[in-house]
Protein backbone atom coordinates (compact mmCIF):
# COMPACT_ATOMS: atom_id res chain seq x y z
CA UNK A 1 0.00 0.00 0.00
CA UNK A 2 1.52 3.28 -0.96
CA UNK A 3 2.33 5.49 1.93
CA UNK A 4 0.04 8.00 1.34
CA UNK A 5 -2.98 5.66 1.39
CA UNK A 6 -1.21 4.20 4.48
CA UNK A 7 -1.25 7.53 6.28
CA UNK A 8 -4.72 8.84 5.27
CA UNK A 9 -5.73 5.65 6.81
CA UNK A 10 -3.82 6.89 10.05
CA UNK A 11 -5.33 10.19 10.09
CA UNK A 12 -8.57 9.05 9.34
CA UNK A 13 -8.29 6.81 12.51
CA UNK A 14 -7.07 9.43 14.62
CA UNK A 15 -8.77 12.40 13.25
CA UNK A 16 -10.15 13.85 17.10
CA UNK A 17 -6.39 13.82 18.31
CA UNK A 18 -3.63 15.91 16.66
CA UNK A 19 -1.02 14.49 19.06
CA UNK A 20 -1.68 10.78 17.47
CA UNK A 21 -1.48 12.56 14.11
CA UNK A 22 1.33 13.99 15.06
CA UNK A 23 3.01 10.32 15.89
CA UNK A 24 1.73 8.12 13.13
CA UNK A 25 3.30 10.82 10.35
CA UNK A 26 6.59 10.97 12.43
CA UNK A 27 6.38 7.17 12.77
CA UNK A 28 5.38 6.30 8.94
CA UNK A 29 7.68 8.86 7.02
CA UNK A 30 10.70 8.31 9.44
CA UNK A 31 10.02 4.10 8.71
CA UNK A 32 10.38 4.48 5.36
CA UNK A 33 13.21 7.03 5.42
CA UNK A 34 15.44 5.15 7.20
CA UNK A 35 14.44 2.03 4.81
CA UNK A 36 14.71 -1.45 5.11
CA UNK A 37 18.41 -2.72 5.96
CA UNK A 38 19.87 -3.10 8.61
CA UNK A 39 21.66 0.55 9.11
CA UNK A 40 19.53 3.23 8.62
CA UNK A 41 20.21 5.68 5.77
CA UNK A 42 22.44 8.19 6.73
CA UNK A 43 20.38 11.34 5.18
CA UNK A 44 17.30 9.50 7.49
CA UNK A 45 19.13 10.11 10.80
CA UNK A 46 18.26 13.95 11.59
CA UNK A 47 14.68 12.78 10.79
CA UNK A 48 14.60 9.59 13.13
CA UNK A 49 16.28 11.41 15.97
CA UNK A 50 13.22 14.24 15.82
CA UNK A 51 10.86 11.03 15.58
CA UNK A 52 12.31 9.89 18.65
CA UNK A 53 12.60 12.62 21.04
CA UNK A 54 9.38 13.78 20.56
CA UNK A 55 7.35 10.83 20.26
CA UNK A 56 9.83 8.43 23.14
CA UNK A 57 10.95 11.65 25.20
CA UNK A 58 7.58 14.46 24.84
CA UNK A 59 4.68 12.06 24.38
CA UNK A 60 6.45 8.73 26.08
CA UNK A 61 5.27 6.48 23.46
CA UNK A 62 7.80 3.43 22.69
CA UNK A 63 6.67 2.60 19.07
CA UNK A 64 9.46 1.59 17.58
CA UNK A 65 10.94 1.89 14.16
CA UNK A 66 11.17 -1.78 13.68
CA UNK A 67 7.57 -2.25 14.50
CA UNK A 68 5.40 -3.48 11.54
CA UNK A 69 1.90 -1.48 11.89
CA UNK A 70 -0.85 -1.84 9.35
CA UNK A 71 -2.66 0.86 8.30
CA UNK A 72 -5.14 2.95 10.39
CA UNK A 73 -3.48 2.32 13.47
CA UNK A 74 -5.84 4.09 16.27
CA UNK A 75 -3.77 5.41 19.43
CA UNK A 76 -6.40 6.06 22.30
CA UNK A 77 -5.03 8.07 25.09
CA UNK A 78 -1.36 6.27 23.93
CA UNK A 79 0.57 7.24 27.05
CA UNK A 80 3.27 4.71 28.43
CA UNK A 81 2.51 2.58 25.18
CA UNK A 82 5.65 0.22 24.82
CA UNK A 83 6.17 -1.76 21.55
CA UNK A 84 9.06 -4.37 21.12
CA UNK A 85 10.40 -4.09 17.79
CA UNK A 86 9.82 -7.58 16.65
CA UNK A 87 6.03 -6.78 17.32
CA UNK A 88 3.63 -7.04 14.24
CA UNK A 89 0.25 -5.24 14.11
CA UNK A 90 -2.11 -5.51 11.96
CA UNK A 91 -4.70 -2.83 9.82
CA UNK A 92 -7.16 -1.26 11.83
CA UNK A 93 -6.36 -2.12 15.32
CA UNK A 94 -7.11 -0.06 18.58
CA UNK A 95 -4.43 0.30 21.70
CA UNK A 96 -5.22 2.39 24.54
CA UNK A 97 -2.79 3.80 27.48
CA UNK A 98 -0.65 1.34 29.49
CA UNK A 99 0.11 -1.32 26.82
CA UNK A 100 2.94 -3.43 26.66
CA UNK A 101 3.33 -5.71 23.60
CA UNK A 102 6.81 -7.35 23.92
CA UNK A 103 8.76 -10.43 24.32
CA UNK A 104 8.63 -12.97 27.50
CA UNK A 105 12.42 -13.43 27.42
CA UNK A 106 15.42 -12.08 26.01
CA UNK A 107 15.99 -15.36 24.01
CA UNK A 108 12.19 -14.64 21.91
CA UNK A 109 13.01 -14.09 18.14
CA UNK A 110 9.56 -12.96 17.58
CA UNK A 111 7.23 -10.99 19.58
CA UNK A 112 3.67 -10.91 19.33
CA UNK A 113 1.52 -11.00 16.21
CA UNK A 114 -1.62 -8.56 16.70
CA UNK A 115 -4.22 -9.37 13.82
CA UNK A 116 -6.58 -6.68 12.02
CA UNK A 117 -9.14 -4.74 14.16
CA UNK A 118 -7.71 -6.02 17.60
CA UNK A 119 -8.69 -4.11 20.62
CA UNK A 120 -6.05 -3.94 23.50
CA UNK A 121 -7.53 -2.29 26.53
CA UNK A 122 -5.61 -0.09 29.10
CA UNK A 123 -2.67 -1.84 31.12
CA UNK A 124 -3.02 -4.68 29.14
CA UNK A 125 -0.06 -6.46 28.15
CA UNK A 126 1.00 -9.42 25.72
CA UNK A 127 4.09 -11.25 26.07
CA UNK A 128 5.77 -13.84 23.76
CA UNK A 129 5.45 -15.45 20.19
CA UNK A 130 1.81 -14.86 21.20
CA UNK A 131 -0.91 -14.20 18.24
CA UNK A 132 -4.14 -12.58 18.67
CA UNK A 133 -6.33 -13.39 16.13
CA UNK A 134 -8.66 -10.90 14.06
CA UNK A 135 -11.63 -9.06 15.56
CA UNK A 136 -10.34 -10.13 19.27
CA UNK A 137 -10.32 -7.55 22.66
CA UNK A 138 -7.82 -7.90 25.22
CA UNK A 139 -9.74 -6.60 28.24
CA UNK A 140 -8.21 -3.90 30.64
CA UNK A 141 -5.32 -5.45 32.73
CA UNK A 142 -5.38 -8.43 30.96
CA UNK A 143 -2.14 -9.96 30.88
CA UNK A 144 -1.38 -12.40 27.44
CA UNK A 145 0.77 -15.18 27.31
CA UNK A 146 -0.82 -17.25 24.96
CA UNK A 147 -2.39 -17.70 21.68
CA UNK A 148 -6.22 -15.90 21.29
CA UNK A 149 -8.36 -16.58 18.38
CA UNK A 150 -9.91 -14.60 16.40
CA UNK A 151 -12.97 -12.84 17.70
CA UNK A 152 -12.45 -13.90 21.30
CA UNK A 153 -11.85 -11.79 24.42
CA UNK A 154 -8.54 -12.33 26.53
CA UNK A 155 -10.02 -11.64 30.16
CA UNK A 156 -7.34 -11.81 33.50
CA UNK A 157 -4.11 -12.54 34.65
CA UNK A 158 -3.45 -14.72 33.13
CA UNK A 159 -5.60 -14.22 30.50
CA UNK A 160 -8.24 -16.50 29.38
CA UNK A 161 -10.07 -16.32 25.64
CA UNK A 162 -13.39 -16.31 25.81
CA UNK A 163 -15.52 -15.79 22.91
CA UNK A 164 -16.66 -12.14 22.28
CA UNK A 165 -20.10 -11.33 22.93
CA UNK A 166 -18.83 -7.40 22.21
CA UNK A 167 -17.75 -6.90 18.84
CA UNK A 168 -15.19 -4.27 17.54
CA UNK A 169 -16.05 -1.20 16.16
CA UNK A 170 -15.92 -1.73 11.96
Amino acid sequence: MPLLDVLKADWRANRDDARIVIVMTLFRVARAARGTGPRPRRWSLPLIALYKVLVAWVFTIDLPLGVQVGPGLRLQHAYGLVVHPATVIGARCTIYHGVTLGIARASDAHGPVIGDRVTVSAGASVFGPVRVGDRAMIAAGAIVLSDVPAEHTAIGAPAKARPSKLKPAP
